[in-house]
């Protein structure tokens, strides 16, 4: 009756409407990232139906991922020794101060996030593409700004390298959502993608066991490569302490 009249809701309420009757096929822009990423297409249809995740949900895990990564990032570079040197342990965490082992350690906890994002975006057809997507910006922005910045300065600086660190982990998850929110790719990305994923697990679990003699995988205080380069940091650090 009120729309026979010459009534019109207001606004937010009239897209309220349009929006809940019929999907929207949108997809948010990167800037967006900040609000409300990704779109309700986006993620798993079982989710969407019971109603487990809204806009602000998705919002929170991708800042929730960047804090947990970080954490447990920063955790395992220090895992190795507190574990009392554990190989097993080892494959997972820094076991040397090579930039290969602190790319590792951004590695890592991205991947066992994946346990959990699984579970929500698995269902999208952009997964694997972003999930790969997002480990190889930590592959590549790690050691881009670590050597560069070193051009002009000609040795490493700490604070830039934790800097570094966390920067890598943000723009990884960052992309992740970006690709997840897009429009979705062809299958043969996907299994170009799920290909490139076991390469890349390969890759990551091989490389600390047998580590190429090159200057990514060398430890810059004893020379060495691998588990023959570890120095326990705490006892290092004792060592320092009574110098």
């Amino acid at each position: 009756m009120a729309e026979a009249r010459g009534f019109e809701p207001p606004r937010r309420l009239r897209a309220h409407t349009i929006s809940s009757r019929a999907p929207s096929t949108t997809r948010p822009r990167f800037h967006s990232l900040f609000y409300h990423i990704p779109s309700p297409t986006a993620i798993s249809p079982s989710l969407q139906a019971y109603g487990i995740i809204t806009y602000m949900d998705t919002t929170l895990i991708m800042w929730l991922s960047i804090i947990v990564i970080s954490a447990a990032g920063t955790l395992a570079h220090f895992l190795y020794d507190l574990t009392g040197e554990r190989r097993p342990i080892g494959l997972f965490t820094a076991v040397n101060e090579s930039t290969w082992e602190h790319i590792k350690i951004a590695i890592t906890p991205t991947l066992l996030w994946g346990l959990f994002d699984g579970y929500y975006y698995g269902d999208n057809p952009n997964y694997f593409c972003a999930k790969l997507a997002s480990l190889l910006v930590l592959t590549v922005f790690i050691p881009v700004v670590f050597y560069t910045y070193q051009k002009f300065t000609h040795k490493p600086i700490l604070p830039i390298d934790i800097v570094t660190f966390f920067v890598a982990i943000i723009l990884a998850q960052f992309t992740f959502y970006a690709i997840i929110g897009l429009a979705p790719m062809l299958h043969v990305f996907t299994y170009l993608s799920c290909i490139g994923l076991f390469v890349f697990f390969g890759c990551y679990m091989t490389l600390t066991l047998e580590p190429l003699k090159t200057f990514l995988f060398k430890d810059p205080v004893t020379g060495k490569y691998g588990f023959r380069a570890h120095r326990n940091f705490f006892k290092s650090l004792k060592k320092h302490r009574k110098k």
